[in-house]
Formats: C-alpha cells, sequence, structure tokens
C-alpha cells in the first residue's frame, strides 16, 4: 500500500517531500475510561495509514483518499467528511502561530473506517506530523499526541487521548499501559501463547461525534459534580469508591460504575498478561463486554450477537466490544487459525438477522507513527 499511495501522488502532484505510517489501534480492556481519568490497555496495530504530501504551487490545497476515489480540491474551510480532521489540524497549528501552508495529500491503507479501530486518530495523528515537517516545528512524541487530541476535540469528539498516545507510542510486541490521570505510562511485552487478538468487524458504522458518546462523557461528569456535592474529598473520577455510587441515580451511578470496576479489570489484564494466563484474560474481556452492555449501554444488537456466540465457544479465552460502541469491532482472543471456522457456524445468521455480514482481521502490536 506504500508504493500504491506514493506512485497516485506522484500521478496527482509530484514527488512527495514526506510520506508518514500512521497506525489504527486496538484496545484489549480500559473502555470509556479515558476520558474519566482512568487506566487503558491499548497497542498500535499492524494496519495502517500512509500519507503521502507535499507542498502545493497552485495556491490552494487538496486531499486524494485512495480507498474511496476521493478528490478534494480547494479544501479551505471544508469541514464534510474526512476533511473534518484535516481542517482541525490546521486550526491547532494555526493556533500555536505556525503556517503550514498550501499542500497536497494522498492517503490509504487497510485500516477499516468506521470500525473502531481510530482511523480518524490514524489521520489526524499522520497530518499532525506532516504539518510538523512543512512547519519545521520541534515537536517530540508528546507534542504530537496534544496537537492531535485538540484537533479531534476541534473535529466534535469529547473523548481522551488513548487512541492518539497509543498511535505515536506503539512497539512491536508490546501494549501501553496508560494511567489517564496522570499521563504516565509503560510498555508491557505480551506473548498470549497458542491465542491471538482478533477484530471482527459488525460494519455498523458510528460516527462518535453524533453518537450518544459525547452523551456518556456528560453523564460521567455529571456523577462526579453530584458526588463531589456530598463528599468534598473526591477530587476527581479516581477517588470515586462504590459507596459514593449510592449517591447518584441512573444512568448515572451505572456509568460511574463501569468505569470503577473497568479500571479494576485493566489492572487485573496486566498481572494476566505478566502472567501469560490467557483464561483470565478472556474473562476479562468478556466482563468488560456485560459491563458496557448492561451499564454503559454503548453495545447494539450485533455487537451483543458476536460476542454472545464468541463467549460460549471453547476455542475462544473471551471477547468485547471495543471502541466507542454503537457498532464498529468485537475484539477477541481466540485460538489461532481458529476464528474463520467459528463465525461460518453463525455467519449466516448473522446475515439473515441484520442484513449485513461480518469480516475479521488478526491484530498484533505494532510499530506507531514513522516517517518511512
Amino acid at each position: 500500500m506504500k508504493e500504491k499511495v506514493i506512485r497516485k501522488h506522484q500521478q496527482l502532484f509530484g514527488e512527495p517531500a514526506i510520506v508518514v505510517k500512521s497506525p489504527g489501534r486496538a484496545n484489549i480492556i480500559g473502555e470509556h475510561t479515558d476520558y474519566n481519568d482512568g487506566l487503558v490497555l491499548p497497542f498500535a496495530i499492524d494496519k495502517c495509514i500512509y500519507l503521502a504530501a507535499s507542498k502545493s504551487s497552485t495556491g490552494s490545497s487538496s486531499v486524494y483518499a485512495i480507498d474511496t476515489d476521493t478528490f478534494e480540491e480547494n479544501i479551505q474551510d471544508r469541514l464534510d467528511g474526512f476533511l473534518q480532521y484535516f481542517q482541525s489540524v490546521l486550526s491547532y497549528f494555526k493556533s500555536i502561530d505556525l503556517d503550514v501552508g498550501h499542500f497536497n495529500v494522498t492517503f490509504g491503507g487497510d485500516l477499516p473506517i468506521g470500525a473502531g479501530v481510530s482511523s480518524s486518530s490514524a489521520i489526524s495523528c499522520g497530518f499532525v506530523r506532516i504539518c510538523q515537517e512543512f512547519t519545521q516545528a520541534t515537536f517530540n512524541k508528546t507534542d504530537i499526541v496534544k496537537a492531535a487530541f485538540a484537533a479531534e476535540r476541534g473535529a466534535g469528539v469529547d473523548g481522551g487521548m488513548m487512541d492518539q498516545f497509543s498511535i505515536v507510542h506503539g512497539e512491536n510486541d508490546k501494549v501501553i499501559y496508560l494511567d489517564c490521570q496522570d499521563r504516565s505510562w509503560f510498555d508491557l511485552a505480551i506473548d498470549t501463547g497458542d491465542y491471538e487478538f482478533v477484530l471482527i468487524n459488525t460494519h455498523v458504522e458510528h460516527q462518535l461525534a453524533q453518537t450518544a458518546y459525547n452523551t456518556r462523557v456528560a453523564e460521567c461528569k455529571q456523577g462526579l459534580a453530584i458526588i463531589q456535592q456530598r463528599d468534598s474529598e473526591v477530587s476527581g473520577f479516581r477517588d470515586i469508591r462504590h459507596h459514593h455510587l449510592s449517591y447518584l441515580q441512573t444512568p448515572n451511578q451505572d456509568r460511574l460504575k463501569h468505569v470503577i470496576e473497568e479500571n479494576d479489570r485493566v489492572r487485573k489484564a496486566v498481572e494476566a498478561i505478566r502472567n501469560k494466563n490467557t483464561d483470565h484474560l478472556g474473562t476479562l474481556l468478556t466482563e468488560s463486554h456485560n459491563s458496557l452492555r448492561d451499564l454503559y449501554d454503548v453495545s447494539c444488537d450485533e455487537l451483543d450477537f458476536i460476542a454472545d456466540k464468541l463467549n460460549g465457544h471453547a476455542q475462544v479465552a473471551g471477547a468485547r466490544m471495543m471502541g466507542g460502541g454503537f457498532g464498529g469491532c468485537i475484539i477477541a482472543l481466540v485460538e489461532k487459525d481458529a476464528i474463520s471456522q467459528i463465525i461460518q457456524q453463525w455467519q449466516e445468521e448473522y446475515s439473515e438477522t441484520f442484513g449485513r455480514r461480518v469480516s475479521w482481521f488478526s491484530v498484533y502490536p505494532s510499530a506507531g507513527l514513522q516517517v518511512v
């Protein structure tokens, strides 16, 4: 794909000045906790977007998306589709008094759009790195994360920075334990033995800024505010304990109960990975899905169908919905090379029930954002 992106850019715009590889991300556990100062356990995956870029001499900027064969010219102030992420990055650079100038970008890859593997963050992080090159900004990895995070906030997604952090800091064969409260983190080597992580795409696409995602953010903030009115020693989400939940009504109570227990599952998952205890890790995934379905209310019928089928199978250690929810992917810990046969057992039932078919692919912890 890298060569395809470069060739297309050469055809349209001439030789690229920079080519960037920006991966997607998977999250083992710790869902809807990042924007609640919680714990997460993501990794950069081996699926990515390549972006080739060069300066434009025409007085305007253009972007070509290979995957959708979409050519957007004179994109000044346009916010439709994927252009909102490019524009938000440009707005960030403008806010720190850096002029990117006019440019041409060609991008494409094997990262599914709308599947919960953070394709929007891959675009944002990749384009930040390009803008850094064009402005000669002295950014380190922390600066890139900050810029991409601010850009996605500008595009209307009121989430945390797990996606951007894992895309920028990813390493081969390692997952990232990230504390979103103080931004402390460490790499954790992972060996799942006879099992592999598989993402199963429901093909129910979600637009996070247009769904109940931002509502969940608000509900958690409301719950925290109510608790703080009753207990002045609670300074933030991480101070909340189970006894504080009695101060709340549904849905705030359910949302914060999920956050407390999901953080605990992340801690347990770290120990399971260190001990190479795949069975326990899988059990934590299943518990996480049940909580996201019942307490956080971000699942959907398609996700629940797949999770139920997988969690009842002898060759699956565990499975849960991954990402913002309301569609997207299931992440499952499955015996190697078993997933195709497993899905064949219920693919037709899924298709008849929901009018669409699933697709799937294995993912491995891989290197993060880089100039190639």
